[in-house]
């Protein structure tokens, strides 16, 4: 809907039935509104045309970042440069597979469009999560505390993708080829906002299933809670045994940088998999772009 400030919003998606009078020739959606005054008011909105499925764009996403990361990992562990693998042992860290041409060219492009389309996917899940809690709540007001929730989350999410758009834009390393610290700086300060995105999203997401005992089947909803704890694990691991190897025995640095490396895309793939629990949500939802001139 294009909200009106004039109006106050009393009902939302009421649907058109298929036959039978219709407010506007145009038929659509209604909205019972409420003006200043107090008057009531049907406003009808033209039903939006070939809507589109929501299935396709998930499947997309989660897709496009894998195959990325086989293509970038498989360059940079075989292609050769001046006496030395683009990757090599023991830094297998995902931005180092991203790192130099011609790998570099397929990691921003495929972490582009996984970035496109994060905010679409959240946005969908949103709508999702709205009209679950209507349903749940009929007979009494839905909680504030999961209006929140579901609004911070998809602010996160879509903040997680700028993120991941910065970390395909900025090196990680200091070289010739522009490679400085403030660029490095630069790099790490947006897969901070990635990672941290990320993991509070899947968090998110299992805070929310404990409002809405029916939004997705039991396996979702269990898998859901498992990748929401499996983040924390996981960044324990890199934040404390990784620097407690090196605490130890300094010769023990390589084996760290390899388990931080590790732990580091298995991160990725838990709070990316939480997506993937939304399978059979979006089978059944579409959606349409309406344009609204003032």
């Amino acid at each position: 809907f294009a909200f009106m400030p004039e109006l106050e919003l009393e009902h939302r998606f009421v649907e058109m039935p298929a036959s039978g009078p219709r407010p506007s020739q145009h038929g659509g959606i209604v909205a019972v509104v409420r003006g200043q005054l107090g008057q009531r008011e049907e406003v009808a909105f033209p039903r939006p045309q070939q809507p589109h499925r929501s299935f396709p764009l998930l499947l997309t996403m989660l897709i496009v970042p894998f195959v990325t990361f086989c293509l970038t990992y498989t360059l940079s562990l075989t292609i050769e440069r001046n006496g030395h693998h683009l990757m090599e042992y023991p830094k297998y860290f995902l931005s180092v597979s991203i790192e130099s041409k011609p790998a570099s060219c397929i990691g921003s492009f495929g972490l582009s469009l996984t970035c496109m389309l994060t905010p679409i996917i959240c946005f969908v899940r949103h709508r999702q999560v709205e009209r679950a809690a209507a349903q749940h709540f009929q007979t009494t007001p839905i909680p504030d505390r999961l209006t929140e929730l579901n609004n911070r989350a998809l602010k996160i999410g879509s903040g997680a993708a700028v993120g991941g758009l910065g970390v395909a834009s900025f090196q990680s390393s200091i070289d010739a080829c522009g490679g400085t610290i403030p660029v490095v700086c630069v790099h790490f300060m947006f897969a901070g906002v990635f990672f941290s995105g990320g993991m509070t999203y899947c968090f998110l997401m299992w805070r929310i299933d404990r409002y809405l005992p029916r939004l997705g089947g039991a396996t979702a909803r269990g898998l859901r809670r498992l990748f929401a704890l499996g983040t924390g694990v996981q960044l324990a691991v890199m934040l404390l045994v990784v620097p407690g190897l090196v605490a130890i025995n300094k010769d023990n640095f390589n084996t760290a940088v390899v388990v931080a490396s590790a732990f580091e895309i298995s991160l990725l793939a838990t709070f990316m998999s939480t997506f993937l629990t939304f399978y059979h949500d979006f089978k059944d939802t579409s959606f349409s772009v309406m344009v609204f001139q003032d």
